[in-house]
C-alpha cells in the first residue's frame, strides 16, 4: 500500500543483466498481485503450514511423476494428446491428495496466487520477446523435471507448475479466466471437478535416484541446523506470534524454523519486532506460528 492504493514494486538491483523485457515481465507478475488484492482475493496459501509439507518417498515420487506428466502436456503439439495428458496429470494429483490430505490445498492455493501471476508475466514476455518466452518456459520444464535439492523447494516449484498448467490449459481450449471476488475454489479445483481419481502404481516403485536425493537433503538439513546452533547461542524466550516472514527463505526441522533473511514477531499488545536473520525460531508444540524461543 502506498498513498492508500496498491502498487507493484520490483528491486531492479536483483535483476540479472537489466533485461528490460524480463523486468517488464516481472512487473506484470507483481501488477497481477495488485489486481488480485483489488479484487479481494482470498485464496492465499498459508506458508507457515506449507512448511509441514510431507517429504515422504510416496508423496515425493508421486509429485515427481505428476510434474513429468504436466511437462509432457505442456510440450505436446498434438491437441488431443495435450488434453489427454492434462487429464492424466489432474487424475494423478487427485490421487496424491488421497495420500497427503488437505495440506495439498496449500499447493493449490500457491498455484492459484503465484502460478496465475507468473502466467500473466509470461504472457507479457511472450508479446515482448517470443524467443525469451521460449527460453523461460524451457527453464521451467527443466526445473520441474530435474531431481536435485531444488525439488524440495515446493513453494517455488508451484510458481512454475502453475504457469505451465495455465498455459497448457489455455492451449487446450480450457477457460481459466474467472471472477476472483468471492471465489473460494482454487484454479485446480475448478478445472478438475469432473476428473476421477486415478491410482498410480508405477510411482510407488522404488526410485533409487530420488531416494538418494531425499537422504542427502535430510542429512544436509540436519547439518545446517546443527552448525547454526553450534555457532549461535544468543537466546530469548517468551510467547510470540509470527507476524512477518520471508516465505522463500525459511526451512523447518521438527519444531525449529530457520529464517535466513528475517522474521517479525509480536508479543501481546507490543509493537512488532523485526529480527534480522539468520535466526532460528522454536515453535510451541502443535502450532505453526507461535514461538516460545528464538536464537540469534
Amino acid at each position: 500500500m502506498y498513498n492508500d492504493e496498491y502498487i507493484a514494486i520490483w528491486n531492479i538491483q536483483q535483476t540479472i543483466n537489466d533485461d528490460l523485457d524480463m523486468i517488464a515481465s516481472l512487473m506484470v507478475h507483481e501488477m497481477f498481485h495488485v489486481f488480485q488484492n483489488i479484487e479481494q482475493e482470498k485464496r492465499f496459501p498459508y506458508d507457515l503450514k506449507m512448511l509441514n509439507y510431507p517429504e515422504t518417498m510416496e508423496n515425493l515420487s508421486l509429485k515427481r511423476y505428476e510434474n513429468q506428466i504436466l511437462c509432457q502436456a505442456f510440450c505436446a503439439d498434438d491437441l488431443e494428446e495435450k488434453r489427454k495428458l492434462l487429464k492424466e496429470f489432474m487424475a494423478v494429483r487427485k490421487y496424491r491428495q488421497t495420500i497427503i490430505g488437505d495440506i495439498i490445498l496449500q499447493e493449490y492455493c500457491t498455484e492459484t496466487i503465484e502460478g496465475i501471476a507468473e502466467y500473466a508475466g509470461s504472457m507479457a514476455l511472450k508479446q515482448l520477446s517470443p524467443e525469451k518466452y521460449k527460453e523461460k518456459t524451457k527453464a521451467f520444464v527443466q526445473y520441474l523435471t530435474t531431481i536435485n535439492q531444488d525439488f524440495f523447494d515446493i513453494r517455488r516449484m508451484l510458481y512454475y507448475s502453475g504457469t505451465l498448467f495455465c498455459i497448457a490449459l489455455t492451449e487446450a481450449g480450457e477457460q481459466i479466466n474467472h471472477k476472483i471476488k468471492g471465489c473460494e475454489q482454487t484454479l485446480f479445483e475448478m478445472i478438475s471437478k469432473d476428473i476421477e481419481v486415478k491410482a498410480v502404481l508405477a510411482a510407488k516403485k522404488s526410485d533409487p535416484e530420488l531416494k538418494k536425493i531425499v537422504q542427502q537433503h535430510n542429512e544436509e538439513k540436519e547439518q545446517t541446523f546443527a552448525d547454526f546452533l553450534q555457532q549461535h547461542t544468543n537466546k530469548a524466550t517468551g510467547t510470540f506470534q509470527i507476524c512477518g516472514y520471508d516465505p522463500m527463505n525459511m526451512v523447518k526441522l521438527r519444531n525449529m524454523l530457520l529464517c535466513t533473511h528475517f522474521l517479525m514477531l509480536k508479543r501481546a499488545e507490543e509493537k512488532p519486532m523485526f529480527l534480522q536473520g539468520p535466526l532460528i525460531a522454536v515453535l510451541q508444540e502443535g502450532t505453526v506460528d507461535r514461538v516460545c524461543e528464538y536464537i540469534l
